[in-house]
């Protein structure tokens, strides 16, 4: 096994140019034209093509196509220019005598490394050897980002999902080809013929033969850049969607930039320049209002020196698939892993031919007599040398934690650590069966850890995964410098507008590094720690551990688990010999709230620095071995403790924005609403905390506006904890045998304490009341004010913010799907009057966000916070009568009138009293303006 680095020089257009000019004195440039490739700078249009090229010209058009796609197709100018032209020719005279060069000829003074595909490297020129034998095989493909952007989820070590492939010999062409396993057949059988009919594969890449065939082993040489040098991975698609801006493949400027062979497979690092020509201009102020949603404006990267331009490394990796496929497990619903799905039309007994495997690595007793057995192979696991000194023994310790569910489940040291060695020749996203933990650098406050895999689809087998850290994670302790502060007057994520659709991109430390610097703020506020002491050392330790253990658990199969931590009683958060044995939750693979204890209590263990019950239970159903005529039932034994377990509560990425209360993030404990009111109290201690303690003459006033922020985030934070309970549904994963409910809607009681706490502490302006002198002095970087972020206002809306949290209240609780939720309840319990009804909910809301109208007289006065909110419910009403969506219900549209009039009566009842305030009345006579002219409006309802 050896590794060969390379720099590669490719052509610029100009210079592509020269040669094209010689193609077109030789009267090819119509055959030679289709051979340009994207380019970052426009060149001339060429000269009128020919009407067609004879039979030998056609030869030459295809060995001109594929040196001007071959990265050293022209290099240099002048002279060079002319030897490259020559080179050119030659290769062209060969290809139009009717076959490429022989392969001596091709690799002559080129130096071999044997592998899975041997690599064959002379001076800057790769080539991929393809074994004649395996021309037409299928093997395992796969890409990682091996240098990154720092932002927007460009991270080292994220990987594409693995593929089956196959290289194809058409004519002189070699073409990479992805294999269509989403319907699938008993080989060798007429339907596996038909599906074959029926069906098409994808074409990754294609290039010509660089060489005739050797001739005793009858392989053949390809360009290794000509295959590999391509959009494989769809980049642009991405860099478009997360900048909007349409960046473009410049393959002239892109190189190889290592290779690695052996026999368990090879891997080519492929250095990619992405660029355009210009960054498009903003409107100017003067041509008018900007569009009005700013996400659809170009945001250009804000880490490149030059955002018209960026290089992305990808490692690709071919490998020998398993000579013998794992055995395969079935998903269960009840029990979360990643899973490859299928159409298996070889069931004919009648069932589903749905076919769910799920995603686990190939574990195999030594001893299979043995209840606990090492295994044949551990899962290797791999610590990058790029993780810091001072963080590899809490990350080891997070990564053998699961040796304990393991244990249980059947085997001793399932996983085996190595550290790699700093002067490794080798890359940790190279080859299968390794398990990878690295380290990387995230641009901005935040952090997010990620935990990809990927897996033979044919059996689900894990061939290689990952968990990746962010240096966030270390900087909690010094979360008073300006790197880690948070974003100015927002309250969004540092990727807010990022589609998080892939359920298996997990973005476990974007919601806690936050979360976790509040807690390390607190608890030196209560002076129970020191920032820059061994405590918080331990605090910061503790937290990667934790963040260790989920992201390894990714790579393992586990899907999220939402649910888990609702296992999990009060009382047993506060008490430390539970918490220190069982977590505080029942699973590592929630995103888990800080259990910190309110002022009066005492402190259990904080983070989840142990696995939970759900985690044992799930690494058993995935990994415990049985005799094969044992196997289907003991699953089902495993399986079905979760309808009797209430610690084994499953639920997960789609059922997170669903309808059931107690599925959340970044919650504690079984009562979300006592969670959510426990964290009001801790933010309002913090800010208490916070403008009472004594600042150090040389102390700058940042630390007011960051905390402040998090005090809102914290508000913020508990919306979905309460207002899901508002028409929600506790909901169940059994199947028929248990004779459960799948459905329970949520009591009426609970769902009128969510409203009353939403009432009480999201729509008051007591919550959001601090003091002036405080407020005078939300201190920002002064330093860093203009940087590529935009220019920062020193001024902070308390206005804006309050009613950003506001409105995800209001859009949650004045909603179509909330009215269509309540309807459907009435169906599901014995008597539907026992429900909360739309109409109770929307009065209730109207009752308490317009309590100034029925104030007494000397008290009459709204203040701006509340105007804000009133004006978003009117705003919702009038929509609601005006453009009423097609999807509502009935119920809708009529709870909306019946509320909007009601109001507008005491709108005019309030203003015909004296003693408000001039903008008071203002306010009150827009707000009655809006509603009456709604009123007012034919009805305009969709579909009639």
């Amino acid at each position: 096994m050896s590794t060969h680095s390379v720099q590669s020089s490719r052509s610029s257009s100009r210079l592509f140019a020269h040669s094209a000019l010689a193609l077109a004195a030789a009267g090819l440039w119509g055959c030679a034209q289709l051979s340009v490739s994207t380019s970052s700078t426009p060149t001339q249009p060429p000269p009128a093509a020919a009407k067609g090229p004879a039979p030998a010209a056609s030869a030459v058009a295809s060995a001109a196509s594929a040196a001007a796609s071959s990265p050293n197709a022209v290099s240099g100018s002048g002279n060079a220019a002319a030897n490259a032209a020559g080179a050119l020719a030659a290769r062209m005279a060969s290809a139009a005598a009717g076959a490429p060069p022989a392969f001596a000829e091709v690799i002559k003074d080129a130096k071999r490394t044997d592998g899975f595909l041997p690599i064959w490297t002379k001076d800057d020129k790769v080539w991929l050897e393809i074994p004649g034998d395996l021309m037409n095989r299928t093997f395992f493909f796969s890409a990682s980002l091996a240098n990154g952007l720092g932002e927007r989820y460009f991270w080292p070590g994220l990987m594409s999902s693995g593929q089956l492939v196959s290289l194809r010999k058409v004519g002189n062409n070699v073409q990479l080809v992805a294999r269509n396993l989403k319907v699938r057949a008993t080989d060798g059988t007429p339907l596996s013929t038909a599906l074959g009919e029926s069906y098409s594969d994808s074409l990754l890449a294609s290039t010509s033969a660089a060489s005739a065939p050797h001739p005793q082993r009858k392989s053949v040489l390809i360009d290794a850049y000509a295959l590999l040098g391509g959009d494989l991975t769809g980049t642009q698609t991405r860099l478009e969607g997360s900048y909007r801006l349409p960046y473009s493949l410049d393959r002239g400027n892109s190189s190889i930039t290592s290779t690695r062979a052996s026999a368990a497979g090879t891997s080519i690092s492929v250095r990619s320049h992405f660029a355009i020509p210009k960054l498009p201009a903003l409107p100017a102020a003067s041509a008018g209002p900007l569009p009005p949603n700013p996400a659809t404006l170009p945001s250009p990267p804000t880490v490149v020196p030059d955002p018209r331009s960026l290089f992305l490394t990808y490692t690709y990796t071919l490998a020998p698939l398993p000579a013998t496929p794992m055995k395969t497990r079935v998903a269960d619903p009840r029990v979360g892993y990643f899973v490859d799905s299928f159409l298996d039309l070889s069931k004919d007994d009648g069932k589903d031919r749905r076919t769910h495997l799920i995603h686990r690595w190939r574990l195999e007793k030594k001893d299979p007599s043995a209840a606990v057995s090492e295994p044949k192979e551990p899962i290797r696991v791999v610590m990058d040398r790029n993780i810091p000194l001072k963080w590899r023994e809490p990350v080891k310790a997070g990564i053998l934690e699961w040796n304990k569910a393991f244990e249980r489940a059947g085997f001793r040291n399932a996983i085996s650590v190595e550290q790699q060695a700093d002067n490794a020749d080798w890359s940790t996203l190279e080859g299968t069966r390794l398990l990878a933990v690295r380290w990387f650098a995230q641009e901005g406050p935040g952090a997010t850890a990620v935990g990809p895999s990927q897996a033979d689809p044919r059996t689900g087998e894990i061939l290689r995964g990952a968990s990746i850290i962010p240096d966030g994670w270390a900087r909690l302790s010094r979360n008073r410098v300006n790197d880690t502060q948070p974003r100015l007057n927002s309250l969004e994520s540092s990727h807010a507008g990022h589609a998080h659709d892939d359920p298996a991109l997990c973005s476990y430390a974007e919601h806690a590094v936050e979360q976790a610097a509040m807690g390390l703020e607190l608890l030196s506020a209560r002076g129970l720690i020191d920032p820059n002491g061994p405590e918080a050392e331990r605090y910061i330790g503790d937290s990667l551990k934790d963040v260790t253990m989920h992201e390894v658990g990714h790579a393992l199969g586990l899907r999220h688990n939402f649910k888990a931590s609702t296992g999990v009683t009060a009382a047993q958060l506060r008490d430390a010999s539970f918490t220190k044995q069982r977590g505080v939750s029942n699973s590592v693979m929630d995103y888990n709230g800080l259990n910190l204890a309110l002022d009066n209590e005492p402190q259990a263990d904080i983070l989840m620095t142990t696995l939970g019950a759900y985690d044992y239970w799930a690494i058993e159903y995935g990994y415990r071995e049985f005799p094969a005529d044992q196997e289907a039932a003991g699953l089902a034994e495993i399986a079905s403790r979760s309808e009797k377990d209430r610690n084994l509560a499953y639920g997960t990425d789609e059922d997170v924005m669903g309808f059931d209360p107690l599925v959340n993030q970044r919650d504690l404990g079984d009562d979300p609403l006592a969670y959510a009111q426990r964290q009001i109290k801790l933010a309002k201690e913090l800010w208490t905390r916070t403008v009472n303690r004594p600042l150090a003459p040389t102390d700058d006033l940042t630390l007011y506006r960051r905390n402040l922020q998090r005090v809102l985030g914290s508000f913020s934070s508990v919306i979905p904890m309460t207002t899901k309970f508002v028409g929600g549904s506790f909901t169940n994963r059994a199947l028929a045998s248990a004779n459960q409910p799948l459905i329970t809607p949520v009591p009426a009681a609970r769902q009128r304490q969510a409203l009353d706490m939403v009432v009480n502490e999201i729509f008051s302006s007591a919550s959001f009341r601090f003091d002036p002198k405080i407020m005078t002095r939300l201190g920002i970087d002064q330093v860093d004010r203009f940087s590529s972020r935009g220019v920062a206002s020193v001024d902070f809306s308390l206005s804006q913010s309050v009613l950003t949290i506001q409105k995800s209240a209001l859009d949650a609780l004045i909603s179509d799907s909330l009215g269509a939720r309540l309807a459907d309840a009435e169906v599901k319990v014995d008597n539907p009057r026992t429900l909360l009804s739309y109409a109770d909910v929307q009065t209730r809301l109207s009752q308490a966000i317009w309590s100034e109208l029925r104030a007494k007289a000397g008290t009459r006065d709204i203040d701006t916070l509340r105007r804000n909110l009133q004006r978003e419910h009117v705003k919702r009403l009038a929509t609601g009568l005006l453009r009423p969506s097609m999807s509502s219900s009935a119920d809708v549209p009529a709870v909306h009138r019946a509320v909007a009039k009601q109001l507008e009566a005491e709108l005019r009842q309030s203003l015909a009293q004296s003693g408000w305030s001039a903008m008071s009345r203002v306010h009150m006579e827009d707000s009655l303006n809006v509603l009456s002219e709604a009123l007012k409006a034919p009805l305009a309802r969709q579909g009639l």
